[in-house]
This record gives structure tokens, C-alpha cells and sequence, in this order.
């Protein structure tokens, strides 16, 4: 007698205890506990079978049609941690009162996933979705069963590089399903070798639409989803503007990774500094035409991507040439013409600037020769260790007639190690005075003049545009002089913000752009969500805030805010990347929000020791200098994360571009309070 397996569906002679095709038993359990059941009947109609794949947010099975039989696959929300089921049961129980909001923050995205999947049934590179509905307290996705395996998995098997037409083949493919999907204003934010699948009928599709989002011109708030290598810049921020460009740049990552065998480099590491190298240097057997439609796809500038899916596909088609980026980069360049009165006007700035420029200049000549000793904090991090040495060479390089000693001390031994240098007389001529009182630097030198050097020369004829221009090179630091007592100067600075965990935002919370009182942040959360406060910040929640909220306020460092007790975290952008990495597997990447009243905390602080060499005086004045220039804040905050942000005006541009979480700190420089 024949019968169908309940857990792969073919069918087999009845003789046989086990199915010969999956080895499962007719009365077997589920593999998993919290598994549907084989033989489970969804909507009356679908019977579930073997699991196909389960991960954090669900459960993926093989099922049973009964109406058309068929074998289809039933996509159910069952995010781990946060829901539970019971041994023989089909229901799903949420774990917590508290894990409820996130439950069903996540119940709205699997329905819209699959509203957005099911409007294109009838196109063949894109899976089909039958259905969807809710049951036993959770949803499923009815879709096509798709018989093959993820691209990943086929790169895996091929030694990771795939040949040219096959590559090109199931490129074109996805760029059709993206035509249509773009057509309807649609962007699927997920295009890489995980979400392209690669049938046995020899069909290929797109899938996985859980991060599709409708396009839009403006700058709009998005949920941070994206898989490094893969995802454009603008998937990193989470305010953007995000279109087809945002496909086109994934889509030609995945090319890039299909033909080379090399996963790019992360776009915001590509922003700050391109060394992708273009695929034909790595493969000489890739045609030129197909290497430049390449690195087009993956211009970091949106708008040198190409405009449409359908425009990348002629390229790899050669029915369209393909200018190389870095060519139609220059003649962008070149295009930006400037009138002969406007030209003039820059000629006479130059002319004046560089007056002020030969000042500079005259004045690093006339430094007498000196040996100085600069000590830094080691934090055991080799790149930390390269960026100081890079900054001294370029010093050098400016400075001919100055030597530096650069001397790293361990962390836990610096501060004794320089109280007792200072206390013998052989403290270093420029150090790190973070952590030292006012009374300890009692003998530093007065180091005003490295934040108002045009003070020098304030009655000269090009004194007004000299001022202007230092005003400008450093942020913040136009009123430093208000608070400062001349021992030391910030080459970095923090501003605090409000960490928040998305996954606990009441349904239809809207963001605030920027935070002016507690009703601003507590209108977004449940009433028994606590706010954790660092200990260390205290005074400051307290002057923007004014008041407690009984109960509900805890000062606690970023733990309760990573464990998922508390939704919202009051600190500053010292701990955002530390937090964005640690939370990423947790709740993915946090939302931060910005205050109303910014307040400028003044952070790594540097000090120089009173010689009794005036020439190691201002040797060492010139260094910290320095550390203020754009060379100098690009090799300690752009190279490598630190714990603070670039104080230097055109090195904080370039990291906002790269983070635009940041932005709102270049908007109104002059609202900001200030303090140490």
C-alpha cells in the first residue's frame, strides 16, 4: 500500500517503518520542541511537515497543500526569546508582558513582508506568496516551495568564484525581478547571495522581503537592516535617502563577490577611503566593459550609480557603454564652473589666505631644533599605535627641525607613571592630561595660544581673513577660552543622546527629531520600561531634565540598556559604537536621538609640561597644533573608532558622512552649551 510521508510528502510503500526518502518516521515527533508537529493542519487545509530552516525571528516548513496537493512552504513568526510553545501544542505564548510590544512589533513586519511579496505571484524570478493569515496567536506566509539552494551555498560548493556567464546569467535575472519590484515604488534593502536562490528547474529568484520598504525622494527614517559588504552607505544611517540606487549598489556587490570570489569592503570604510580594487585587477579574464559596469553599481555616491536596474542590465548586456566612475567623477568635477567675477573674488582670497598661509609656514621654519617627548595612552591596540606614529612622522615631515620621542604607557600604569615624572621634574613635554586635576598641572605651559594662534598677529593687514579661517578649522571651540584655564586643550569632544532599543517602542511610536523633556521619550515606551542614566552623566540628565519619574529612572551603566531591561539609555556618542556592536546581535542597531539643548563635553584632553627649554616649549606648542589639524583628527577618529568625536571642522564633515547619525552636531554649532 502506498502512503505519503508527513514529513517530506513523497510517497512510499506502506512496507517500509521509515521513509526512504527522509528517513521520517510516520508518529514521529517534532526535532524541536517548540517545532510544529509533523501532521499539523494550519487554515484546515496546509499540513505541516519537516522543517526546512528555523532562525531568530521564525520557523520555515515544508507542508502539505490538501486543496490543490501540492507541496508549498509555510513561513511561521516565532521569534526566539521572545515567544514560547508548549509540547504538543500549536499555540504560541509570549514569553513576557514586556516581550509582548516586541512580539508585536515584529507580527506588523511579517505582514507587511508578505503583502509586499504576493503583489508579484505572476513574476518568475521572484518567489510567489499564496496566502497569509494568522493562527494559533501568530502569522504565516504560504509561499512556493523552491527546490535548490541559496547562491551562498552554490559559491560554497565552487570553490567561491563562479564562472563569467553563470555569474552574468543570474545577475540579470534578479535585475529583472528588480524592475518590477522598483516599478511599484519598492526597494528590497536585502539584495546579497543569502536572499537569491538558485532552483533546479534552473529558475532563478529573490527572496526575502522581510526588509522591503516604498521608496521615497526625501530623507526618511529607516530601520538599520543590512549585511556588511553588500549594503550602500545610506543603509547605515537611519535617517536617508534610500531608492532603486540602494538595490543597484547591493546588486553589483554581489557581481563583484561572484566573479573575484573577494566580499567587498564595508561601504563606510570605502567612504572614508576607496581601495576596492575594480574586479579586472583581480581577474584579468573579466571583460573591461563588465568591470567598469561594476564599480559603477557600487559608487559610494548614489548618484553615479546607475539609475535603474534596467540600465545595469544594459551594460552587462554591452548594449550601453559604461563611463568608469572615476572618469565621470573627475568631469563632474570639471562641470562646476565658476564666473569670471566669482573667480576673481577667490583669486584675491587665495592671495590673502596665503599670506596667512606664509605665516604658518615662516613660523614652523623658524622653530628652533628641538627633541620633544609626547606620551599617549596604550589601550594594546596596534592600529592605536600606528595612528600616533603616522601623526608624528607627518608632524616631522612639516617640522624638520623637531625630533619626537613618542611614548606609549599602558593604561592602568599612565597616571602614576606621569605623577611620579611629574613629581621628579621629568614629565614628558606633551601628554595626555585626562583624569588630572587643576591643582596636578599646576606647572604645565599655557597652551592658549594653540586654540588662538591669529591672537599673534590680530592688528594685521590680513587679520580678518586669518580669524575667520582659525575660527573655523576647530568646532566648538570658539568659547573654549570661557572655560579654559590655558593647562590643556580638547582634541576631541561628546555630546549626550538618548540610546533607544526599537524592539520596545509602542506600536505607532513616533520619533521625535530631537529630545526636550522626558514626555518626549516616555510617550514612545510602555509604564513599566525603565530609563537607564549613566552614573556618569547624572548632573547632566538632571540640568535638561529638571525632574525624576518615580521609580522608573536607574542609574546604571549601558548593561541594563544591553540586557533588554531598560528601553532607553541616557549617555553620550562616547558609547555608540561600542553599544551599535554589542547590541547588534540582540535588537540590531539602536536608535539614538539627539537633545534639544546639546551640551559639548570636552574629552581627550592633552597638556604641555613647562620646560625650562623655551624651544621645547613651543616645539611641543606646534605639536599640539597639530593634533588640532585635519591631517592629524583624520588619522585618530577616521582610521579607527575612538570615544569621542573629531573637534576639526572638515574631519567631523567627512566622519558625518560616514555616520549620519551624527549629523544634527553640523547644523547650529552656536546652541551648544559647553563643559568639561
Amino acid at each position: 500500500m502506498k502512503v505519503r510521508c508527513s514529513g517530506c510528502f513523497e510517497v512510499y510503500d506502506n512496507a517500509f517503518n521509515l521513509c526512504p526518502y527522509c528517513g521520517h518516521a510516520p508518529s514521529a515527533p517534532a526535532k524541536e520542541p517548540y517545532h510544529l508537529a509533523p501532521g499539523s493542519l494550519l487554515a484546515g487545509r496546509y499540513i505541516i511537515g519537516n522543517v526546512l530552516g528555523f532562525g531568530g525571528f521564525g520557523i520555515t516548513y515544508k507542508a502539505w497543500d490538501r486543496k490543490l496537493e501540492s507541496v508549498v512552504a509555510v513561513k511561521e513568526y516565532f521569534p526566539s526569546g521572545v515567544v514560547n510553545r508548549q509540547p504538543g501544542s500549536q499555540k504560541v505564548v509570549v514569553l513576557s508582558s514586556k516581550s509582548r510590544r516586541e512580539f508585536d512589533f515584529g507580527l506588523v513586519r511579517i505582514i507587511e513582508e508578505a503583502r509586499n511579496m504576493a503583489q508579484f505571484n505572476s513574476n518568475k524570478n521572484i518567489v510567489n506568496v499564496f496566502e497569509y493569515f494568522e493562527e494559533n496567536n501568530t502569522a504565516y506566509i504560504i509561499m512556493e516551495f523552491l527546490n535548490g539552494q541559496p547562491l551562498s551555498d552554490y559559491m560554497q560548493e565552487n570553490g567561491g568564484v563562479l564562472p563569467f556567464d553563470k555569474s552574468i546569467d543570474i545577475i540579470l535575472n534578479v535585475a529583472s525581478a528588480l524592475k518590477v519590484i522598483h516599478s511599484k515604488n519598492i526597494i528590497h534593502r536585502d539584495i546579497s547571495p543569502d536572499n537569491i536562490y538558485l532552483c533546479k528547474n534552473g529558475n532563478i529568484k529573490l527572496i526575502d522581503f522581510g526588509a522591503a520598504k516604498f521608496s521615497v525622494e526625501q530623507a526618511s527614517n529607516y530601520t538599520i537592516i543590512l549585511k556588511p559588504g553588500f549594503a550602500p552607505p545610506e543603509q547605515y544611517e537611519q535617517v536617508s535617502k534610500q531608492g532603486p540606487w540602494t538595490d543597484i549598489y547591493a546588486l553589483g556587490a554581489t557581481l563583484y563577490y561572484m566573479l573575484t570570489g573577494r566580499k567587498p569592503d564595508e561601504s563606510t570604510n570605502r567612504k572614508v577611503g576607496d581601495t576596492l580594487p575594480d574586479p579586472v585587477r583581480i581577474n584579468p579574464q573579466i571583460p573591461l566593459y563588465i568591470s567598469d559596469a561594476v564599480m559603477k553599481a557600487m559608487a559610494i555616491e548614489s548618484d553615479l550609480r546607475f539609475s535603474s536596474a534596467e540600465d545595469f542590465a544594459k551594460a552587462l548586456r554591452r548594449e550601453s557603454k559604461v563611463v568608469p566612475v572615476k572618469k565621470e567623477r573627475r568631469r563632474k568635477k570639471n562641470k562646476r564652473f565658476i564666473g569670471l567675477a566669482s573667480v576673481f573674488a577667490v583669486i584675491v582670497a587665495v592671495v590673502i589666505l596665503f599670506g596667512a598661509d606664509m605665516i604658518i609656514r615662516n613660523r614652523a621654519s623658524q622653530l628652533k631644533p628641538a627633541d620633544i617627548v609626547v606620551w599617549y595612552i596604550d589601550n594594546g591596540d596596534e592600529r592605536q599605535k600606528e595612528i600616533y606614529e603616522n601623526i608624528v612622522s607627518d608632524f616631522c615631515n612639516e617640522y624638520n627641525n623637531v625630533d619626537v620621542e613618542l611614548v606609549g604607557i599602558p593604561e592602568d600604569q599612565y597616571e602614576e607613571k606621569l605623577r611620579e615624572a611629574m613629581d621628579e621634574g621629568e614629565a614628558p613635554n606633551v601628554f595626555v592630561s585626562n583624569g588630572f586635576s587643576d591643582k596636578e598641572l599646576d606647572d604645565v605651559y599655557d597652551i592658549t595660544d594653540v586654540i588662538y594662534p591669529e591672537r599673534e598677529f590680530e592688528n594685521s593687514l590680513i587679520s580678518k581673513f586669518f580669524v575667520d579661517r582659525s575660527r573655523t578649522d576647530c568646532m566648538y571651540l570658539e568659547n573654549y577660552d570661557d572655560i579654559s584655564d590655558g593647562k590643556r586643550v580638547p582634541v576631541g569632544f561628546n555630546v549626550p543622546v538618548i540610546y533607544i532599543n526599537e524592539s520596545k517602542l509602542l506600536p505607532g511610536a513616533e520619533l521625535p527629531e530631537k529630545v526636550g523633556s522626558l514626555k518626549d521619550i516616555t510617550k514612545l515606551i510602555g509604564e513599566e520600561d525603565i530609563i537607564a542614566v549613566n552614573p556618569e552623566l547624572e548632573e547632566e540628565f538632571d540640568d535638561v531634565f529638571n525632574k525624576d519619574i518615580s521609580g522608573r529612572i536607574v542609574l546604571s551603566d549601558k548593561e541594563k540598556f544591553l540586557n533588554g531591561e531598560a528601553a532607553i539609555y541616557f549617555s553620550d556618542t562616547s558609547e555608540y559604537f561600542e553599544t551599535k556592536k554589542m547590541t547588534a546581535k540582540n535588537m540590531g542597531i539602536p536608535l539614538i536621538l539627539p537633545l534639544e539643548e546639546e551640551i559639548i563635553l570636552y574629552d581627550s584632553f592633552w597638556s604641555v609640561y613647562d620646560s625650562s627649554s623655551e624651544d621645547e616649549n613651543e616645539a611641543a606648542e606646534e605639536f599640539l597644533s597639530f593634533m588640532l589639524t585635519e591631517t592629524a583628527q583624520n588619522e585618530i577618529y577616521l582610521k579607527d573608532h575612538g570615544k569621542a568625536l573629531p573637534i576639526n571642522k572638515d574631519s567631523m564633515a567627512a566622519f558625518t558622512g560616514t555616520y549620519g547619525d551624527f549629523s544634527f552636531l553640523t547644523e547650529k554649532e552656536k546652541r551648544f552649551s559647553f563643559d568639561f
